[in-house]
């Protein structure tokens, strides 16, 4: 195909320059179009135009993809149905296709009747599959099974279509990662966007500033996890009883880590207080 479009875009321009000269002086056509300045225009222009003719043909390959079985009019009750009924519990590698921008998307599933529903109706899908349903409507889309495979040979099945799929222009698919079963793999920050997550997080930005103390919406809580602690002196008086053993740590000045220690391990704390949990009734 690539060469019948270079001989195309060859006579075209062809044609182009020899009636442009011939126009220009008719008289001396034949030593106009022998001259250097000519010459270099004509092979700057068939060069411009191979090029540009050859662009779509770096694309073909997105039209090698298999279809073992092929679902349209996705938009439609009955078509989900179908979809559900013919491919429930069927694993396999598929392909969601845009007819108006032919940009895909590969995924493999140990159901993929059950996929493709967690496509359309969960929001279980890739971002930027998403956006495109809802640009173009599911009607412009095709689900099709690409191979039927174990469960056990989904990822290297997968592996090998998104090997195919990402040799293509960026623009031809949908999926982010180039690894199977792992849609953050390849994906990173940049150092710009870091810094405006961080900065997102600070001063005023932080959803608990200026709510230190009382105005912590935790404040006077206890977590259900907390441990009450009992705090004796060294002749078993209690001094005071506390919901939790951070509570404890601050009243005596020490860490938590301390109150727990002293407690499994029955030393005192600062050799003048006894601790001990609290058992729940």
């Amino acid at each position: 195909m690539g060469d019948s479009r270079f001989f195309l875009g060859r006579d075209v321009v062809t044609r182009f320059i020899t009636i442009t000269l011939h126009q220009r002086d008719p008289i001396n056509y034949n030593i106009m179009k022998l001259s250097h300045f000519n010459l270099l225009f004509y092979i700057l222009a068939v060069l411009i135009c191979v090029c540009y003719l050859s662009l779509p043909v770096l694309c073909e390959g997105a039209d090698d993809l298999p279809s073992l079985m092929q679902f349209d009019c996705l938009h439609s009750t009955e078509c989900l149905k179908s979809v559900k009924a013919t491919l429930n519990g069927k694993s396999g590698v598929y392909v969601i296709k845009c007819l108006e921008t032919d940009v895909m998307y590969i995924g493999s599933s140990v159901d993929l009747g059950g996929r493709w529903v967690d496509h359309i109706l969960n929001n279980s899908s890739n971002l930027h599959l998403q956006n495109a349903i809802l640009k173009y409507g599911l009607y412009l889309f095709t689900f099709s099974v690409i191979e039927y495979c174990a469960k056990d040979q989904l990822l290297s099945r997968e592996q090998h279509w998104l090997d195919w799929l990402f040799c293509l222009p960026s623009h031809f698919r949908f999926n982010f990662s180039p690894v199977a079963g792992a849609p953050m793999a390849g994906r990173f920050h940049t150092e710009d966007t870091k810094a405006l997550l961080r900065a997102a997080k600070q001063g005023i930005n932080n959803p608990m500033y200026g709510r230190a103390g009382s105005l912590n919406p935790m404040y006077g809580t206890v977590a259900p996890s907390a441990v009450g602690v009992n705090v004796y002196n060294l002749n078993n008086v209690l001094i005071h009883t506390f919901t939790s053993q951070s509570a404890a740590a601050k009243f005596l000045g020490v860490s938590q880590q301390c109150i727990s220690r002293a407690i499994k391990q029955g030393f005192t704390v600062k050799g003048t207080y006894r601790v001990t949990s609290i058992v729940p009734l």
